[in-house]
């Protein structure tokens, strides 16, 4: 029975569904990794009723993809997708089913699914569905199309990334033949949308087994069809070698990448990627003092600068890079705590204090004092006290 974890709350869905004459599966990833002992997140469910019927069922639900036949069914304050049983056909922007047909079987259902390993459905009693023999492709640590990779990959060619994203994740073996059809379908990447290939991407750099689907990527020139990668083999192949379990952020891992591809427009770079504002400002900002501490240790200044939390950002960056330098985690940490100030706004005065003082308008000599005032506090040559600060401004007049 799937009445507990890490399936309680979805058996609930389930039921309700078998209830009322329905059958219904949980189905795709969550059933992977039930398989491989791995934590569930997202838990899709498939099922014989119809988007309209789903709806009159459950007294919360959000029609997402209701031309589909998806509802997101909530319950207990967790989402479920609740698709009905089917099948599609035609497939003209590479992405999207031009027919979409209602089916009543499960078996068609999973007839048009990636991978046979995403091809599973697990049943309300804790029965397994496997007809394309997924669980024994998982076994062989084997990736394999449910039927003809071709027709699968002309479908969608972003499969062929999500391939590589399951090998960096699981470490699966991409066959011989399957490989072939990646380097041949290629091209048809240029079709699909730059936020969509970056999603699947970025996915792919946080697998532990990175090397392996770079090997692929790199060998069959998948990597030419993305963006700023083209005729970069080297240096991903470089990238790929680095220790980047030492990375804890998506940021952390794509400014990696920068670094080691040598890229000195990170906002080309970023624009190209179709990455958010903020997402370019970190890696501006990073790489940038990733470049200026390369090599070396952390100062009272260079960490006041930085910021703790880029400071540790960096410093796994310049570990991954094995750009050893002796400090550790614990110690610029203690430096940080020892600090005096960690911001402008900790010191106890302000511009205004200075005007008043010396009785000036105010102007750029503001910033040029309160810099001066910055770095004899930080470096202990001056006390934080408001007393003591207009005292040393005052011995200057």
């Amino acid at each position: 029975m799937l009445n507990k974890a890490p399936f309680k709350t979805a058996y609930k869905v389930l039921n309700k569904l078998h209830q009322h004459g329905f059958d219904a599966y949980i189905v795709g990833g969550a059933v992977r990794d039930y398989i491989l002992n791995r934590p569930v997140h997202d838990i899709d469910i498939t099922t014989s009723a119809r988007p309209d019927q789903v709806q009159a069922l459950f007294s919360k639900t959000i029609p997402v993809g209701i031309e589909h036949g998806t509802v997101i069914v909530r319950e207990e304050g967790a989402n479920f997708e609740v698709t009905t049983f089917r099948s599609e056909s035609g497939y003209a922007d590479y992405r999207h089913p031009e027919q979409v047909y209602f089916e009543t079987s499960i078996t068609e259902d999973l007839k048009r699914r990636d991978f046979t390993m995403n091809a599973i459905a697990l049943s309300i009693d804790g029965g397994i569905i496997d007809p394309y023999n997924g669980q024994h492709d998982l076994k062989e640590n084997r990736l394999m199309t449910v039927g003809d990779p071709e027709v699968r990959f002309k479908e969608d060619p972003l499969r062929m990334l999500r391939g590589l994203r399951f090998m960096s994740q699981l470490g699966l073996d991409m066959p011989l033949a399957l490989e072939n059809t990646c380097r041949e379908l290629a091209p048809l990447l240029k079709n699909i949308s730059v936020e969509r290939i970056y999603q699947e991407f970025t996915k792919l750099l946080k697998g532990k087994n990175l090397q392996k689907a770079f090997h692929i990527l790199l060998n069959n020139d998948i990597h030419q069809y993305l963006p700023c990668l083209k005729d970069k083999q080297s240096e991903c192949r470089q990238f790929s070698a680095l220790s980047l379990e030492k990375l804890l952020s998506d940021e952390e891992r794509w400014c990696a990448l920068m670094i080691q591809l040598d890229i000195n427009d990170i906002a080309g770079f970023c624009r190209a990627w179709k990455m958010s504002k903020k997402q370019k400002n970190w890696l501006l900002k990073h790489t940038a003092i990733y470049r200026q501490q390369k090599q070396h240790e952390w100062t009272r200044e260079s960490l006041y600068r930085s910021g703790l939390s880029s400071a540790l950002s960096v410093e796994r960056l310049k570990k991954a890079f094995r750009d050893q330098t002796g400090q550790t985690e614990a110690d610029i940490i203690n430096l940080w705590d020892k600090m005096p100030i960690h911001d402008r706004k900790h010191l106890h005065i302000n511009g205004k204090d200075l005007s008043r003082w010396l009785q000036r308008k105010p102007g750029p000599w503001i910033e040029q004092l309160l810099s001066k005032i910055e770095g004899e506090v930080l470096c202990g040559r001056l006390q934080n006290d408001y007393e003591e600060i207009k005292r040393w401004v005052m011995s200057f007049v």
